[in-house]
């Protein structure tokens, strides 16, 4: 009984929460809890692994976040010079130098809560929700 009114009130309050934010901020998060259930399950992480995994995964996601960002910007240039078609190219496999630096880093760190053959399965497990997130997003529209 205890543990039930404290699941309802965690529920309530996370509710709350919900209803204060922004609605993407609420699709987002939604996405989120999914994504963290479709790759739990995939990778059949114990509880333990999960508590470990996350917060390391949470901020690797942010720093990939942040990257992508600083392309989107290079990516808004029209009526580039020369030089500074260039000066973007460059940028552009500087970038994806740090995504991969970044994803190496990071695997490194997953390794030490999970096996290489979770790691094989979260990146398939990443990709396949990409996939039925975007299949999702067609039908509705």
């Amino acid at each position: 009984m205890r543990k039930f009114i404290i699941v309802f009130i965690l529920g309530f309050v996370f509710n709350l929460h919900l209803q204060a934010q922004h609605p993407r901020a609420q699709k987002e998060e939604r996405i989120r809890a999914v994504k963290v259930a479709f790759i739990t399950d995939a990778l059949q992480m114990t509880s333990e692994e999960a508590q470990q995994f996350w917060p390391v995964y949470n901020e690797f996601e942010a720093k990939k976040k942040e990257l992508r960002k600083s392309s989107r910007l290079e990516k808004r240039a029209t009526d580039l010079t020369e030089q500074e078609a260039e000066q973007l190219i460059a940028s552009h496999f500087e970038n994806q130098e740090k995504q991969l630096q970044l994803e190496r880093n990071y695997f490194e760190r997953f390794k030490q809560v999970l096996s290489a053959r979770q790691l094989v399965k979260l990146h398939l497990a990443e990709r396949n929700f990409k996939r039925k997130l975007v299949e999702r997003v067609r039908e509705r529209r």
